[in-house]
C-alpha cells in the first residue's frame, strides 16, 4: 500500500502542527513559537518547542524533533502510513491510496472491517439476551463484570449453524466476503456455515481499536472440540502480528510496563484489577512480529513476561521473551507459584498479590539460569550436553552480543567454569549443528555519539533551511561535502530545494539522519538572528567556510607531493609545488 506525494503534501500543509501538539500539551506562546512541558520525558521546567512557522518541534532536554507527521508517529506509535492516514482523516484531506497498482485491495479490505464490526455488535447483543445465559454465567463464575464485558466487547455465538450467515446475508453482505472475513466456512455442499458455535466470543482489536477478527472460547463441553479457536488469516487479520488487548492498553504503556500475558482471560482479570497495561498473543507462542508491535509502544517502560507457574508456562515465558530481547526492550519475567495463572492469583489472592510476583519479577538472564539448570542437571554428563544444546540454540536466536556476553557470564557462573572455557564448549556444539557461530564475544555497541557542529557550520544550516536569499549564496559558494559528513544527507536535499527556488521542510529533512545529528541539526534550526546578525553572520561563515576548504586542499595537495617525491616523479612533483604555491598567496 502506498500514498502519492501530492496526498502526504496536501496533509502535511493542512495538519497545523501547533494543533496537533496541542492535543497532547498544554502550550504557552513565546514569540512566534510555542513552549510546554515535554510529553517524550519527564520534566518540569518546559523545554518543549514548536515552531509555528516552519512546522517542526524540537525539545532541548531529550533532543527528539520533527514534523506534525513524526510527533503523531511517536506520540500513537503508529508507522508513517497509519500517521498520514491518521492525520488525513482528522483534517478531512483527500488521500490517493495505491496496493499494486490498483485500489480494489483496499477497498475490499475496508468493507471487510465493516462486516467484522457488524458481526462484533450481533454477538454482543446476543450475550446480554436471553440467548446468552450460557456465556453470562460462564464470565460470572469467572469473575468478570458486565462493565469488562463491555470494555472489550465481549459476546456469544449461538449453536446454530447459519445464525450469522444468514442474519448478515439478509443485510447484503456477499458470501465470498464472509468466507474471506473469516466468520464463514463451506461444507463440501457450497453451503455457508458460521465458524463460530456455542462459544464466548473475544473481538480481537487492532492497535487502533478496529475489529479484525475473533477467539471463541467452547461453551458445549463437547468432546473433540478446541477450547479455543481463533479466526483464520484475512485481509484485515494475521495472527501473528497482533496482540490482544493492546488496543486498551496502549495509554497505560505511557508510563507502566507492559504485561505480557497467556491468554484472553488473563488480559481481561488483570485489567479489570487495575493492571492495564496487559496483552497476549493470540493462542500460540510470540512472534517477533508481535514483539516488535509491542517494542513500538513499550519501549520506555520495557516488559514483564507473565505466563503461568507451570513447566508450560515457564517454557512459553522463555521462548517469548527472547524474541523481545532482540527489539531492545528491557525485559524481566514473573512466574506465579506453580499450578496457577495470573488470573488464579487474583481471584484466590487478591490484586496486592500480583502485584508483589510482578514486582519480583526476574531479569532475563537469571531466569533463564534458572529454568535450564532446575530442567537438567549440571552434573550428569547427559543432562550437561543437553543443557548446552538447549543454551546454544537460544543464544543463536538471540540477535545482541550484550544480551548473548551476558547469558553466557552467568551460565559460566552457575556452572563453575570459566568465561573462556564455556564458548569454547558453545561454539563447538554450534560446528557440530553446521549453524554459523554467534557466540564470540562482540563489542558492546557503541552509544549513540552526539554531533557536534561549529557555529559556521550550524549558521549556513539556518539559512539553507530558512532564508531563501542567503540560502542561494551558500549554494554558489559552498559544496556540500564541505560540510560535516552526518549532516550531508540534509544538507544534498536542502540544495535541490534551493535550486528550485524552495525551502527544504525541516521534519522529512531531520528523520534522514541519525540521532545524533538530528539533535545538531535542530539546534541549528533554533537560532534566531534578525536581518542585521544574518548578513554579518553569513559573510562571516562562508569566509570561514572558504578558509577551511582551502586548507583541506592544501592538506591533500602536499600528500600528493610527498608521494610523488617518493615515487621519483620530479614533473608531477613540480606541478603540485606551484599549485600550493598559487593556493598559499591566494590565501595570504
Amino acid at each position: 500500500m502506498a500514498i502519492d506525494d501530492a496526498s502526504v503534501e496536501r496533509v502535511r500543509r493542512a495538519a497545523d502542527i501547533v494543533a496537533v501538539v496541542g492535543e497532547y500539551v498544554q502550550l504557552k506562546r513565546r514569540g512566534q513559537n510555542y513552549v510546554g512541558l515535554c510529553p517524550f520525558h519527564e520534566e518540569k521546567t518546559p523545554s518543549f518547542n514548536v515552531h509555528a512557522t516552519r512546522q517542526f518541534y524540537h525539545c532541548f532536554g531529550c533532543g527528539v524533533g520533527g514534523d506534525v507527521f513524526s510527533f503523531v508517529m511517536e506520540q500513537e506509535k503508529m508507522d508513517f502510513l497509519e500517521a498520514i492516514r491518521h492525520l488525513a482523516r482528522k483534517f478531512n484531506v483527500e488521500i490517493t491510496e495505491t496496493a499494486n497498482g490498483t485500489g480494489g485491495r483496499r477497498r475490499e479490505r475496508e468493507d471487510i472491517y465493516g462486516i467484522l464490526e457488524r458481526a462484533a455488535t450481533l454477538y454482543q447483543r446476543l450475550l446480554t439476551s436471553s440467548a446468552g445465559v450460557k456465556g453470562r454465567k460462564f464470565l460470572e463464575r469467572r469473575g468478570v463484570s458486565t462493565e469488562m464485558e463491555a470494555a472489550f466487547g465481549l459476546g456469544y455465538a449461538p449453536p446454530e449453524w447459519e445464525f450469522l450467515a444468514k442474519r448478515l446475508a439478509r443485510e447484503g453482505v456477499r458470501q465470498e466476503l464472509l468466507v474471506k472475513a473469516g466468520l464463514c466456512s463451506r461444507g463440501k455442499s457450497g453451503r455457508l456455515y458460521d465458524r463460530l458455535r456455542d462459544r464466548l466470543v473475544f473481538p480481537v482489536r487492532d492497535p487502533r481499536g478496529r475489529v479484525i477478527g475473533f477467539g471463541g472460547r467452547d461453551l458445549s463441553d463437547g468432546e473433540d472440540v478446541p477450547k479455543y479457536i481463533n479466526s483464520p488469516e484475512s485481509p484485515a487479520y494475521h495472527k501473528g502480528s497482533v496482540l490482544y488487548g493492546l488496543d486498551l492498553a496502549r495509554k497505560g504503556l505511557r508510563g507502566t510496563p507492559a504485561l505480557l500475558v497467556e491468554g484472553y482471560l488473563d488480559v481481561i482479570s488483570l485489567y479489570s484489577s487495575g493492571f492495564t497495561t496487559a496483552v497476549a498473543p493470540l493462542g500460540t507462542a510470540l512472534t517477533e512480529e508481535q514483539a516488535k508491535l509491542l517494542g513500538r509502544f513499550a519501549a520506555d517502560w520495557g516488559v514483564v513476561v507473565l505466563f503461568d507457574g507451570d513447566a508450560a508456562g515457564r517454557a512459553a515465558a522463555l521462548r517469548s521473551l527472547l524474541h523481545l530481547v532482540n527489539t531492545g526492550l528491557a525485559v524481566r519475567v514473573a512466574t506465579p507459584p506453580p499450578g496457577r495463572d495470573p488470573d488464579d492469583v487474583i481471584r484466590e489472592d487478591g490484586p496486592d498479590a500480583l502485584s508483589s510476583i510482578i514486582e519480583g519479577a526476574l531479569e532475563v538472564e537469571e531466569f533463564i539460569v534458572r529454568t535450564l539448570v532446575g530442567r537438567y542437571n549440571p552434573a550428569d554428563a547427559l543432562d550437561r550436553g543437553k543443557l548446552m544444546t538447549e543454551l546454544a540454540g537460544h543464544l543463536l536466536v538471540l540477535t545482541g552480543n550484550v544480551a548473548r556476553d551476558m547469558l553466557i557470564d552467568r551460565f559460566a557462573d552457575k556452572l563453575g567454569v570459566s568465561n573462556r572455557s564455556l564458548r569454547n564448549d558453545l561454539r563447538r556444539i554450534v560446528r557440530q549443528s553446521r549453524r554459523p557461530s554467534v557466540v564470540s564475544r562482540g563489542s558492546v555497541p557503541a552509544p549513540v555519539r552526539p554531533v557536534t557542529l561549529t557555529q559556521s557550520a550550524r549558521l549556513l544550516l539556518f539559512f539553507l533551511f530558512n532564508d531563501l536569499e542567503r540560502a542561494r549564496r551558500v549554494v554558489e559558494r559552498i559544496q556540500p561535502d564541505d560540510f560535516p559528513e552526518p549532516v550531508r544527507p540534509v544538507v544534498r536535499l536542502a540544495y535541490e530545494a534551493v535550486s528550485k527556488e524552495g525551502l527544504a521542510d525541516i521534519g522529512p529533512a531531520a528523520r534522514m539522519l541519525e540521532s545524533g545529528a538530528r539533535e545538531a541539526f535542530f539546534r541549528a534550526m533554533e537560532q534566531d538572528l534578525d536581518e542585521d546578525e544574518r548578513e554579518r553572520a553569513l559573510v562571516d561563515c562562508l569566509t570561514a567556510f572558504r578558509r577551511q576548504s582551502l586548507e583541506k586542499e592544501l592538506r591533500r595537495l602536499k600528500a600528493d607531493m610527498k608521494e610523488a617525491y617518493r615515487q621519483g616523479d620530479e614533473e608531477r612533483y613540480r606541478q603540485l609545488l606551484n599549485r600550493i604555491n598559487s593556493l598559499e598567496i591566494r590565501d595570504g
